[in-house]
């Protein structure tokens, strides 16, 4: 026999849900694994925040051309349009640590699918590895545009603290 975690009343073993106030017995599998991703998540994006350091004035007028910094070449845009923005310089400054990362993995995806051309098992694993890169780089895109249009300048996680520019 086992104890309701929510009313303590005694309930069978086999009960998915108390008889007397309807808790489920037992973790839902599908809402523990997405607690775990978002705590995954948040722990991996818990990266430095320095949006006081910016004026709101700078942050409101300069955050939609800051966003073309995570857009590849797209990047020229807010460096031209924007030169006298400290907000849309951190975020072309996180646009340039995107790219270099970019060039890096597909640098090294190329000369590993280059050595091991001659084992179709193993181009299917570097094929997975580059498909798991790719929306390594998606996610960081994602989380610098949400960044910029809330008005954020908080570093991209793993590559954001690279001093390429200053």
């Amino acid at each position: 026999m086992a104890f309701c975690r929510k009313c303590g009343i005694e309930i069978e073993d086999s009960a998915k849900f108390c008889p007397a106030c309807g808790e489920p017995t037992h973790d839902d599998p599908f809402e523990t694994a997405k607690n775990t991703a978002e705590s995954k998540f948040n722990e991996l994006n818990d990266t430095e925040d320095c949006t006081d350091k910016y004026e709101k004035s700078d942050i409101e007028d300069n955050k939609i051309i800051s966003l073309f910094a995570y857009a590849g070449i797209l990047i020229l845009v807010p460096v031209i349009g924007a030169k006298g923005s400290p907000f849309a310089q951190f975020h072309i400054a996180q646009g340039i640590n995107l790219i270099i990362a970019e060039v890096i993995i597909a640098a090294a995806i190329g000369v590993l699918s280059a050595i091991f051309s001659f084992s179709a098992s193993l181009g299917a694993i570097i094929s997975i590895i580059s498909g798991v890169t790719e929306l390594a780089i998606l996610a960081l895109i994602i989380i610098g545009v949400i960044n910029c249009l809330n008005g954020r300048a908080k570093e991209l996680p793993v590559i954001g603290k690279w001093k390429i520019i200053k």
